[in-house]
């Protein structure tokens, strides 16, 4: 199983940042039951968190039936959302998810490094940029947000993000007045994470050395210490077995942008980019905001999205980007 992820770093309360992390289940590539316009799968999923010396901070396994609605990608195929979410300290961190289809035994498995930076500083800022298939009202200051790890947007759809805005300056009565500029481009090659962006056409790129590397194992059962086949089916003699897995460190392996994915990404195109620049006012130091952006006259393929907040009072400037398809 393959799983396009989506993190997202946003401030929380005494210092700490609420990390959120999403993920695309591929429901086709699974045991599942359907009931109407919704799916079942049997699935036990933990989440882990390891700090920048790869020790376990957080760990949450929860087993999973739910009946659930599904989405389908540009390649026609079923796939639900899920989510993981910690609060915690300033530092780089590892994000880890496990999923295994209880019926069919199959793992997958995505990791993730994120750099989760500090939101305490006096002046302005921005949280990261939320991709969203959609967004809605949940009260005053408040969204209910369905989130796109696929990062995909059809030409007919509206790009829909969320973010925070922290820091702003009051006026002597009390009000705030910014303005928020987004453009959408063609990114340059070395700012593109091909785990990201996975073939459309087959099946997606799988890398033979992550990161971090998922050792699965069954304990009193396999003592191997070597790498093991994440898609090694339970055993046959009937008996219940538990799986547990261990994180171990490896060498990075670069990404490889050859001409032909280049091409496909629409990185060869001629660049050209549009900016949008929109004014707010308000009377809180603190923003949650949503942009729904008309990518119809966008190129096809990667953009670079950036939005760029100014506090029309005092100046200053917080950015923040990340990078979306564009496909017909």
């Amino acid at each position: 199983m393959t799983s396009p992820t989506r993190s997202w770093p946003s401030r929380g309360e005494g210092g700490k940042v609420r990390l959120e992390a999403s993920y695309a289940l591929p429901v086709d590539e699974l045991r599942y039951r359907r009931i109407g316009n919704r799916y079942t799968v049997d699935t036990e999923r933990g989440a882990f968190l390891l700090d920048s010396a790869l020790v376990e901070v957080s760990r949450n396994v929860v087993r999973d039936a739910t009946l659930r609605p599904v989405n389908y990608d540009p390649r026609g195929s079923i796939y639900t959302v899920d989510e993981a979410r910690w609060t915690v300290l300033p530092g780089r961190y590892t994000a880890a998810v496990e999923v295994r289809d209880n019926l069919s035994g199959r793992i997958g498995q995505f990791r993730r490094a994120v750099d989760v930076h500090r939101f305490a500083t006096p002046g302005l800022c921005l949280s990261d940029i939320l991709l969203a298939r959609d967004i809605r009202s949940a009260g005053e200051a408040s969204f209910a947000v369905t989130p796109n790890p696929l990062r995909i947007y059809r030409v007919t759809d509206d790009l829909a993000v969320c973010f925070e805005v922290y820091g702003l300056k009051p006026d002597a009565d009390g009000r705030t007045a910014y303005q928020v500029s987004y453009s959408l481009g063609r990114p340059e090659p070395g700012e593109v994470d091909l785990r990201l962006f996975p073939e459309l056409g087959g099946t997606p790129v799988v890398k033979s050395k992550p990161p971090v590397r998922a050792v699965v194992y069954r304990p009193g059962i396999d003592t191997w210490g070597g790498s093991t086949d994440l898609f090694r089916p339970p055993a046959s003699d009937g008996r219940v077995v538990e799986y547990r897995v261990e994180y171990q460190a490896e060498a990075r392996e670069a990404s490889q942008l050859t001409p032909e994915r280049a091409r496909e990404l629409g990185l060869t195109r001629k660049p050209f980019s549009t900016t949008v620049t929109i004014r707010y006012e308000g009377d809180r130091t603190e923003e949650p905001r949503t942009l729904r952006i008309d990518v119809r006259q966008a190129q096809m393929g990667l953009q670079k999205l950036r939005l760029t907040v100014k506090d029309l009072h005092t100046g200053a400037e917080a950015s923040e980007w990340t990078m979306v398809r564009i496909v017909e």
